[in-house]
């Protein structure tokens, strides 16, 4: 496997950092993976390894305002400054991975906040994709939000955007200690309290998106921790139904935490992918 790394210059001047996998033969196909809130492409690397072992080429970039990519840290005003850096990705990676005649197929994988930058670039314009993997993808928080809190947060966000609200509970990532602690000591990961305006666009995502996602049409799988304390696993149920895909695959599995690349069963987790990639590329 060969890893290097990049940057490129993004809407408003932000440079965004990427990184790649290659496989030492010629890829099938090249995933481009988007990673969650508060965190960064480097937590992928397992699981980079488990696809290029599978004959995949990945990519992954840092969001702005996450990792070693510029921008504000944490700061989200809007899902689709996410989602525009990713088409732009696409193209970059089209032009770079293996370029020929024939570009590679892509597969899009996303986690949390990343599904969620996956699916408002899915409902518009977008290149050809041979498939959709999404891991506990963030639609509807698993916590009850108060209904004033749900009228509050958008306007909190447009006057107070990046006023510090609460922090993420680590120990919601995954029921592995040393993940926990891993993610608690990574410099790269945010550890601050979430900025209101990106309080607001997270909780804003269900209606924002759930109305479009007749629009997917791309083979979908779907893998989400019935134990989520973060994104509620009823968001994918119903993301899964919504979607205009003729193939959909919604696998939950009992007991796992949000990060199901990081559960203890993530080599369950992880071949499953593989095996449903087989069956689409």
């Amino acid at each position: 496997m060969t890893h290097s790394t990049d940057q490129f210059l993004a809407a408003g001047g932000v440079t965004i950092f990427t990184q790649t996998w290659l496989p030492a033969e010629d890829p099938s196909a090249v995933v481009i993976l988007s990673h969650g809130f508060g965190e960064h492409s480097g937590r992928y690397g397992h699981v980079a390894a488990a696809l290029v072992e599978a004959g995949y080429a990945v990519a992954a970039l840092d969001h702005r305002g996450h990792g070693r990519s510029g921008g504000p840290r944490a700061y989200v005003k809007s899902i689709s400054d996410l989602s525009n850096d990713f088409a732009m990705f696409r193209d970059i990676v089209a032009q770079t991975v293996k370029p020929g005649e024939d570009p590679l197929p892509q597969i899009l994988l996303g986690h949390s906040m990343g599904s969620a930058v996956i699916v408002d670039h899915l409902v518009g314009p977008h290149d050809p994709v041979a498939a959709v993997v999404l891991s506990g993808p963030y639609l509807r928080n698993a916590a009850e939000v108060a209904a004033p809190l749900k009228v509050l947060a958008p306007i909190l966000g447009r006057v107070a955007g990046k006023l510090p609200t609460q922090a993420l509970d680590s120990g919601d990532v995954s029921r592995d200690p040393a993940v926990v602690a891993a993610y608690d000591a990574d410099p790269l990961v945010f550890h601050g309290k979430i900025p209101a305006g990106t309080g607001a666009t997270l909780l804003g995502l269900e209606d924002a998106l759930m109305p479009k996602a007749s629009r997917i049409t791309e083979p979908l799988l779907i893998v989400h921790g019935t134990e989520d304390r973060l994104a509620a696993v009823d968001g994918a149920r119903a993301l899964a139904g919504a979607v205009g895909s003729q193939i959909v695959d919604l696998k939950t599995y009992d007991g796992l935490h949000h990060e199901v690349f990081n559960e203890p069963e993530q080599d369950t987790v992880l071949a499953d992918v593989v095996a449903w990639l087989a069956e689409q590329v």
